[in-house]
């Protein structure tokens, strides 16, 4: 984990991967759910459970495609169009931003 931020019940994990590994994906989404389940108490309120987003900066490319920039997971079913918002996973893959048209301007 490199990074946590917390504001009232919202918790943001941030974690830079610098290439692919199989054990670091399994690790960002270990310390997503510890963070989404910890600190719940017999008698606590359910709606004080936080709010948890794992963002992954990876300087890499998606391992399945190439073009992608950016994903974002969040628990859902596709059958009923059903989803939770209170834990969501975005990945970043720096590697497909290289070469934008911007970068023409200042190479």
């Amino acid at each position: 984990m490199d990074l946590v931020l917390k504001k009232d019940n919202s918790i943001v994990i941030i974690e830079m991967n610098s290439e692919y590994s199989e054990a670091s994906e399994i690790k960002g989404r270990q310390y997503l759910y510890r963070k989404a389940s910890h600190g719940l108490e017999k008698g606590d309120k359910y709606q004080d459970v936080p709010n948890v987003k794992l963002i992954m900066f990876n300087n890499y490319y998606n391992r399945n495609r190439k073009d992608i920039k950016f994903i974002k997971y969040e628990l859902c079913n596709n059958e009923y169009n059903l989803k939770y918002s209170d834990i969501e996973i975005h990945e970043i893959y720096l590697k497909a931003f290289n070469k934008l048209c911007y970068d023409k301007y200042w190479s």
